[in-house]
């Protein structure tokens, strides 16, 4: 008997921006969606956004998402307590117009060493970074946004880099990671190696995925220290 051709695996895209917004402080909530405006508006294609160190700006995302029909996963944490880690990572997906994404499942990772910015001897609580299940286009796809311990946290930087593997080597085989991962290019490029996917960034922000990246681009403005980046990956 004749063997059946197998079906080609369906592909989708989706259009995403990562950037670390330095935006723990109330203050900063205006200039991070004022950014966020400018580039939905320059690329309406854009789907997902990962943001990070985003604690302060909470207000202003939940009240941009409403308006313009996004959803908006973010703890609510604490601006006035350093080391709260509630709220520092967010994403923001496109749930209405060309593109939408429907969010199947989204939860909060936390991980279980503290860590120390030694620059200011501050100690954080661990780190809690964000897993999502999307559909996009009728496919599903599994997303992450990481925001990793700085080095020197010997013991929270392996377990963030063990959260990522896992995350990167998990069941499904469409998976999407991104963020300000603070690891080294030598890190990053082990953990690509040990769990097979393609890389693009710069240090410390990169996109891993399981999928094949299209395009990586260094977004200007924003007024933050680390620039955003646009990527485009086929999954």
């Amino acid at each position: 008997m004749k063997a059946l051709p197998r079906r080609r695996r369906r592909l989708v895209t989706i259009v995403k921006i990562a950037w670390n917004a330095h935006a723990n402080h109330p203050s900063q909530g205006p200039r991070v969606v004022k950014a966020i405006d400018q580039w939905v508006a320059e690329d309406p294609a854009v789907q997902r956004i990962t943001l990070t160190e985003a604690k302060g700006a909470y207000p202003q995302l939940r009240d941009w998402c409403r308006r313009n029909g996004w959803a908006h996963l973010q703890e609510k944490g604490d601006p006035a307590d350093r080391s709260d880690e509630r709220g520092d990572t967010a994403v923001l997906v496109r749930r209405r117009g060309p593109g939408k994404v429907k969010v199947l499942r989204a939860r909060v990772k936390p991980m279980r060493e503290a860590w120390t910015v030694w620059s200011h001897q501050q100690r954080h609580k661990p780190r809690r970074h964000r897993w999502e299940r999307l559909k996009v286009d009728r496919v599903r796809i599994w997303t992450a946004a990481h925001h990793g311990p700085t080095q020197g946290n010997h013991a929270a930087v392996a377990e963030s880099i063990d959260a990522a593997r896992r995350f990167l080597t998990r069941r499904g085989g469409r998976v999407i990671l991104d963020g300000d991962l603070n690891l080294t290019d030598d890190q990053v490029a082990q953990l690509a190696d040990d769990t097979g996917c393609q890389v693009k960034g710069r240090r410390p922000d990169y996109t891993l995925t399981s999928g094949r990246i299209l395009s990586d681009e260094k977004l200007d403005g924003g007024g933050s220290d680390h620039p955003a980046r646009k990527t485009t990956v086929q999954i």
